[in-house]
């Protein structure tokens, strides 16, 4: 489902998202898929938890990485 979703923007270079810091079986899954963990919130008192931060960079963007590189040396 992950990727039939991402594969509706296939130009997207970078994804982030957030998922509840108690919500261990979807921090495997998004790491399963390519992401990974950049930070975290702290508890939001309201609501008694906080959030996992993750970013995913998309074969796009590698290229797009690649082709930066080469025109800098």
């Amino acid at each position: 489902m992950l990727h039939t979703g991402m594969g509706l923007w296939p130009k997207v270079a970078f994804w982030t998202l957030e998922t509840p810091d108690y919500a261990i079986r979807n921090h495997h899954f998004y790491e399963k898929n390519g992401f990974l963990k950049v930070g975290h919130t702290a508890v939001v008192p309201k609501i008694g938890f906080g959030f996992v931060q993750y970013e995913k960079r998309t074969q796009h963007d590698a290229r797009a990485d690649a082709l930066t590189r080469a025109t800098q040396l």
